[in-house]
């Protein structure tokens, strides 16, 4: 799942957190895709449980591959 930070009604950590606590998909992978791109950030992002963090603006074929690779995994 692919989810921004800044979201318009709660932010991405919402999101985030919501899926996590879910039985039904605590395992499924959220990726933050965010323009939040100082280092403590990220760190903050993939501690709070993000599989990936990407910071905008991204390639997107970059962010295909990415995705395709975390799927066959």
């Amino acid at each position: 799942m692919l989810t921004d930070i800044e979201l318009p009604d709660q932010d991405g950590y919402l999101v985030l957190e919501s899926i996590l606590s879910e039985p039904k998909t605590e395992n499924i992978k959220v990726f933050a895709i965010t323009a939040k791109a100082l280092a403590g950030q990220k760190a903050e992002g993939l501690k709070a449980g993000f599989h990936k963090y990407i910071t905008k603006p991204y390639d997107t074929a970059i962010l295909a591959s990415v995705i395709a690779h975390e799927l066959s995994s």
